[in-house]
């Protein structure tokens, strides 16, 4: 039997040896009668006694009574709630300091009741509520401190004890106050939603639709333009705060109100976090350190971090011990403490010690509901807010993709990309109203981002193809420079001074726009060249325009993440990879090979080269759904029908070959290789297949290159002299 399990089993035992006196105390003291036998008594037993707990009961029951009075029911309480904790694996830390404090709690509270309910008895007149100690000890009191003065002292002596016994502090008793109120204040407006603000929003949702009007009856609406503010200031505060996931928004596309998805779309799972066992703890830390000395490491771990999927063990290593020994042993780590994968951070940002990340026996699941449901995400400043998941410690990671200003993500099929590609989208949906964020999402794959077809912050349907995915692309450069040429009349730098200056003149405001790429490598595959070349435009200079990328690939190789796309790319995320290579691709740096998958990743934060560890959240399916279809019944999406209209370059049937120099590369490139084919080209080139294919077929008719031939190549019909 190991450690842990041996560690875990005496505690059950611990637990029950506490539980089982719990009970028996409780029943003796809810039956208690007295006319049951006791000290007080006198007389023979002739028959049962009326105590649940029979003589036994009946004895101990009149012996607290009268010692203690009703605060005697303090003991059963506090013995349920250690027993409580041992059963749910919760360690009590310092326990004998909380036992006294307990204890002088409950002097305290005995007291109390002989100061203020002196000469209350109870049945029957037999049973003081204060107990004899409480009577004693509130004599002894008010004849040194009056009535009021021991009042004061006990209830200063009660909070210092109730502190030290719950660990409760004065500081957290307000946020956690705070959440009950707004929790009871959202259940009672789910039950009794305020149908005055709503009705009166949906009135004024009206005004928009007359905006474009002739310009006599232009005017005539004006007046009626303050409406929703009006409507939305005159609901209460807490109103206000319970609804800010359900704030309605004036809709022009349906002239109704549109209401931002509420919470209980997504799955409540609880709470499923579990007190770090303090023991086990320890004796992992020994083990680390016994593995390290067995391999020459001196040292000690002088601190342990438990978090939700990983533990961080801090060791400091003797002086004259060099760090590459230890970054080395990695795997004999993970073999000594029987470990999926160990993570060595060495050294530790700003710490005199190496960090060992090792993997919890039991992982908690992280879900986005509780992501976008606390205060990280909801105080968020930023302007596209992206819940990326929990760090080693268990606290929210949200990234804003505004200022990053492009995310690359990459990882091995299976280790949680798309789910965290769709948690991302998720999270930008809950935040940002079609007005303040349009998306355009290429999906190549046709597998996770179709899902969204249809909710009203698309600019054009979900782009499945790889040609419509270049004319995507394209389109968007074109939007890019457009809103340049915008700003530039302004004389503003950015969308957001664009915007100020717009909502102060009553202009129409430029939505932010994100792109997202689920496969890269599916659209380099087809066409690199232009696929890379509008990927770099955008990633190099669309920030100040408002448009961002995410872009995703489970192969991040060289000629899928080229050093262009990621030198343009400063926040990256990886997945688990298969290979230290590949993580060097992604992240120039080790690590993404030693994760544990199931949306473990590494996030590079822009402008550091510091390695953020995340567990991504968890969404499911039905939940991805139950989100869009919420939004697609607010409304339909306001297309731009020419993004995704083919370039007039690419209309005319191509770039002019005839006097094209990359024609005269292709037939220079096929001579002197002496072999002809479309993928030849397209390697070399970097040219699409259909480009490569018109060269081929050029060649042929200019008598370059013979017919071609079932399963063989194409005969090289003019040498390299006669060209010349």
């Amino acid at each position: 039997m190991g450690i842990v399990v041996r560690a875990k089993l005496m505690r059950e035992i611990e637990g029950l040896a506490l539980f089982f006196p719990a009970v028996f105390l409780f029943l003796s003291l809810i039956s208690y009668s007295p006319a049951d036998p006791s000290a007080n008594t006198v007389g023979t037993v002739a028959g049962p006694t009326a105590n649940y707990a029979g003589l036994v009961g009946a004895y101990l029951a009149d012996l607290l009574w009268q010692a203690f009075g009703i605060s005697a029911y303090l003991l059963p309480t506090g013995l349920t709630l250690m027993a409580a904790l041992r059963l749910r694996d919760q360690a009590i830390q310092a326990l004998p300091l909380k036992l006294a404090a307990a204890t002088a709690l409950g002097l305290c509270m005995v007291t109390l009741a002989g100061v203020n309910l002196a000469g209350v008895r109870l049945y029957g007149g037999r049973v003081a509520i204060e107990g004899a100690l409480g009577g004693y000890l509130a004599h002894l009191l008010t004849g040194y401190f009056n009535v009021l003065g021991s009042n004061l002292l006990l209830g200063f002596l009660g909070l210092l004890a109730l502190m030290v016994t719950t660990e409760l502090s004065l500081a957290g008793t307000g946020p956690v106050l705070q959440r009950a109120r707004t929790w009871v204040q959202s259940a009672w407006h789910r039950l009794h939603p305020p149908r005055v603000r709503v009705e009166t929003a949906r009135r004024a949702a009206v005004a928009p639709v007359e905006r474009p009007a002739p310009a006599p009856r232009a005017g005539r609406p004006t007046p009626r333009a303050p409406a929703p503010p009006a409507a939305r200031e005159e609901a209460p505060a807490g109103v206000k705060e319970a609804h800010a996931r359900q704030e309605e928004f004036a809709f022009v596309e349906q002239g109704g109100p549109y209401r931002r998805p509420p919470l209980t779309l997504l799955d409540d799972q609880g709470s499923h976090a579990a007190e770090p066992d303090r023991k086990a703890l320890a004796a992992s830390a020994h083990v680390l350190e016994e593995r390290l000395k067995e391999f020459g490491v001196e040292g000690k771990v002088s601190e342990v971090r438990p978090g939700p999927i990983v533990t961080l063990y801090e060791f400091e290593p003797a002086p004259g011990v060099k760090i590459n020994r230890i970054v080395g042993l990695a795997d004999d780590l993970a073999l000594g403490l029987k470990a999926a994968g160990v993570r060595i951070i060495a050294p530790l940002p700003g710490r005199a010690a190496v960090g060992v990340e090792v993997p919890n026996e039991v992982r908690e699941t992280v879900y986005l509901r509780d992501l976008l449901a606390d205060r990280t995400f909801q105080e968020s400043r930023g302007r596209l807010p992206l819940a990326l998941g929990k760090d080693i410690g268990g606290h929210p990671v949200v990234a804003d993709l505004a200022g990053m200003p492009h995310l690359l993500v990459a990882g091995a099929t299976g280790a949680g990309k798309s789910v965290a590609l769709s948690a991302m989208v998720v999270s930008l949906l809950y935040r940002a109203i079609p007005a303040q964020m349009k998306l355009l999402l290429i999906d190549p794959k046709v597998l996770e981002l179709s899902a969204f077809e249809g909710v009203p912050h698309l600019l054009a349907p979900v782009v499945t193809e790889a040609r419509r995915a270049i004319h995507a692309l394209k389109g968007a450069v074109e939007r890019m420079e457009e809103r340049y040429r915008l700003m530039g009349q302004l004389g503003v730098r950015s969308i957001e001074g664009y915007n100020r200056l717009m909502e102060s003149a009553g202009g129409e405001r430029l939505p932010y726009l994100v792109i997202v790429i689920d496969e890269l490598a599916d659209l380099m595959l087809t066409s690199s060249r232009e696929v890379e070349e509008a990927i770099i435009r955008l990633a190099q200079m669309a920030r100040a325009s408002g448009i961002h990328l995410i872009v995703a690939t489970q192969r991040p190789s060289v000629d899928v993440i080229t050093g262009l796309i990621k030198a343009n790319f400063s926040a990256r995320i990886a997945f688990q990879v298969s290979s230290r290579v590949d993580s060097r691709t992604i992240l120039d740096a080790l690590g993404a090979e030693a994760l544990l998958g199931s949306g473990d990743m590494l996030f590079l934060t822009p402008g550091t080269s510091r390695l953020q560890r995340v567990h991504g959240p968890f969404i499911s399916e039905g939940e991805v759904k139950r989100v869009a279809e919420f939004l697609k019944r607010q409304g339909k999406p306001a297309y731009d029908k020419g993004l995704l209209r083919p370039r007039e370059e690419e209309a005319a049937g191509g770039e002019g070959e005839a006097d094209d120099e990359l024609y005269a590369r292709a037939v220079e490139l096929v001579i002197r290789s002496g072999t002809a084919s479309i993928s030849l080209i397209q390697r070399h080139l970097r040219v699409g297949y259909n480009r490569a294919a018109r060269m081929i077929e050029r060649m042929e008719g200019e008598g370059i290159v013979g017919p071609e031939k079932s399963g063989r190549r194409r005969d090289v019909l003019v040498g390299q002299e006669e060209r010349r």
